[in-house]
């Protein structure tokens, strides 16, 4: 089955490009010179007269080629993150009272089908680690401070589920970062903590904590093999 982008490549192609090397518009080339000029050249070149038709068709395909490349692949920058075509990608589908995530991944591409390589995150200083648990598809660990909690998971891909966050208490939303990294994040407002959704294109990610937004995105960034 053909994913997305095939599909709007090849809608591009029929609608688009056809209608830019629409021939039924000539281009008129004929430029009456001076009789001096004219006189000057004819003592360089012969003059003949060769058909014009020919040669405006040649190049306004030439120069509609070049247009269509360019636009396709300024509407694939639109749609694949500036340029980059991520493994894994999101949609959030908005329901009644809730909005699921829906998490996209290529089937062409190879993801660990357990958890191979632990990653980490670099917790603020004043937190321990309360919480440890795994098993060969998710790691989960918690490490708190008080009443402050960090919760750090990782998980294979595809992932076995559909995250749904509550859309009437909460803001869902998705944004790319300096380093077009795509996150997923969740502000739930009754309970005052964030949570933060991204991929490496090999795992899965979550991270949520009641700790302030900017230091929950900074806890995301330095994500590494431990």
């Amino acid at each position: 089955m053909k994913d997305a982008r095939s599909i709007f490549t090849q809608a591009l192609a029929e609608v688009v490009i056809p209608e830019i090397l629409n021939e039924s518009e000539t281009i008129n080339l004929e430029h009456k010179f001076s009789k001096s000029f004219e006189k000057k050249m004819s003592k360089v070149v012969k003059v003949k007269k060769k058909p014009r038709r020919k040669i405006v068709n040649l190049t306004t395909r030439f120069v509609a080629c070049a247009a269509s490349v360019i636009i396709v692949a300024d509407v694939f920058k639109l749609f694949t993150n500036a340029g980059r075509n991520p493994a894994v990608d999101y949609a959030i589908i908005h329901q009644y009272n809730c909005d699921n995530i829906y998490i996209l991944c290529d089937e062409n591409y190879y993801f660990p089908s357990t958890i191979e390589n632990e990653y980490s995150i670099d917790y603020p200083e004043g937190y321990t680690l309360a919480k440890d648990e795994s098993d060969e598809f998710s790691i989960y660990k918690v490490y708190e401070n008080n009443d402050k909690f960090i919760r750090f998971e990782q998980h294979v891909l595809p992932p076995g589920m559909i995250p749904s966050f509550d859309n009437e208490n909460g803001i869902n939303e998705i944004f790319i970062d300096e380093n077009k990294t795509k996150y997923v994040t969740h502000y739930n407002e009754e309970e005052s903590y964030y949570l933060v959704m991204w991929s490496n294109d090999i795992y899965l990610f979550i991270l949520s904590t009641n700790i302030d937004k900017e230091t929950a995105l900074d806890l995301c960034k330095p994500t590494k093999i431990k």
